[in-house]
């Protein structure tokens, strides 16, 4: 069909986000990984879908005040952030979050909690502080 975004092996992308949105809405996840925007409460995989095809070693998705902040880990220098924001608006887009605000960021490192997690989702309240980072922790010490 001409006027239509292909994926590989001649998937309709739009097609396939609406119909996952319709699936992922029956769904029940980890709440704090689920984010409202725009009125809708979008699933943490409208986000995998959008970005399993962009070549990094991590991502994730930072919300604060109804805009996202996407960050990317070992990102080859080929890729475009339009288009991944592009990727990312289209995914919101098929589940009715529409005008939403895409940053899209190159880190070193995908930030950890305290206990070493790196979540895919993440809230972050406006004015709060950057997420602690476990990479700035000093190597530990062997008490012995």
């Amino acid at each position: 069909l001409e006027g239509t975004d292909r994926g590989p092996g001649g998937i309709d992308e739009h097609q396939l986000l609406r119909a996952m949105a319709a699936v992922l809405g029956g769904i029940e996840g980890r709440e704090e990984e689920v984010l409202p925007l725009a009125g809708v409460r979008v699933h943490p995989n409208v986000f995998g879908i959008a970005l399993e095809s962009v070549r990094v070693t991590g991502w994730q998705v930072i919300e604060t005040d109804g805009s996202l902040r996407v960050l990317l880990a070992g990102l080859p220098a080929d890729v475009d952030d339009a288009d991944v924001a592009g990727r990312v608006s289209a995914g919101l887009r098929a589940v009715g979050a529409i005008h939403v605000p895409i940053t899209v960021e190159h880190v070193a490192v995908i930030p950890r909690t305290a206990l070493g997690k790196a979540p895919l989702i993440r809230r972050q309240p406006v004015g709060a502080p950057a997420p602690f980072e476990r990479e700035a922790l000093p190597e530990p010490v062997e008490i012995g």
